[in-house]
């Protein structure tokens, strides 16, 4: 990222860092609630926080992953592991204090690795996808290294979506950037500025207001539903043509099996008598 404004690098590298102690520091605390022991909290503390970014790299192809090449990585993420371990983090405030900066850290991670993609040639559909990955890979390998399902899958407030319109916002700005129509305005110094604010809101919303993404079962119900409609409504008319034409036909076999004529001494109904 060497193309980046040095000022808006050194913002990007300084939460680049805190993210990976508070990634460690989650990654520390699930690890605790499954009873892991401390190699076991230390090596998802490190996944936790270096995975996302190390798949990238590794991805990417162009040397090793940063996390290899900078030894600060490993250390704040054991930092975290440690804290993790030794600071009580059940609290309202510290889950408070965790979405609002794991939110912030989304929109830096996003941005980085979609610009990281950019930056070596890939297309916009790639940028993406890493942009996605760089923030949600260290969660994945973790969940299912702890036996559960990742939670970016369904039935978690929304994590992926907010990465990916961070990323989305980056690939605009280079196609931008890229076409020169914006000629010298730092476009990109903008777009770095700017995209990890409207994920972390967008995550940040979504944490407060509980909105999570449709799952399939829904989907598919609400769409079960909608073809029922017309069937029902169909079964519904062809109950009540039935009713109706029994109500009819009772009605007329009333009047047929009604009272008997009157015979010839005018009494309606009587016998002839016997000898």
């Amino acid at each position: 990222m060497d193309f980046v404004d040095p000022s808006v690098r050194t913002v990007y590298e300084t939460l680049d860092l805190i993210g990976v102690v508070l990634y460690g520091m989650i990654g520390g605390i699930i690890a605790r609630a499954r009873n892991l022991d401390f190699i076991g909290i230390v090596f998802l503390s490190i996944v936790t926080a270096l995975g996302g970014g190390m798949i990238r790299d590794v991805l990417i192809d162009n040397g090793p992953p940063a996390a290899l090449q900078d030894m600060r990585y490993f250390g704040l993420a054991l930092a975290g592991a440690l804290a993790s371990m030794l600071i009580h983090m059940n609290s309202r405030g510290w889950e408070v204090f965790r979405v609002h900066g794991d939110a912030v850290v989304l929109g830096v991670w996003a941005a980085t690795g979609s610009t990281k993609a950019l930056a070596n040639g890939l297309p916009w559909s790639s940028a993406l996808f890493l942009g996605v990955l760089t923030v949600v890979g260290g969660g994945m390998i973790r969940d299912m290294m702890t036996g559960s399902v990742p939670a970016i899958f369904g039935g978690a407030t929304l994590y992926a979506t907010p990465a990916a319109l961070t990323a989305a916002v980056m690939v605009g700005v280079h196609a931008l950037d890229q076409s020169g129509a914006a000629g010298d305005f730092p476009v990109l110094a903008v777009g770095m500025a700017v995209s990890p604010f409207l994920g972390a809101g967008l995550m940040v919303t979504a944490y407060w207001r509980g909105w999570v993404l449709p799952g399939m079962q829904d989907l598919s119900w609400a769409t079960q539903k909608k073809l029922r409609q017309p069937m029902t409504l169909a079964r519904d008319m062809s109950r009540r043509r039935f009713r109706l034409r029994r109500r009819e036909e009772r009605r007329e076999s009333g009047a047929d099996d009604g009272a008997e004529p009157p015979d010839q001494n005018g009494e309606a109904g009587a016998s002839t008598p016997t000898a």
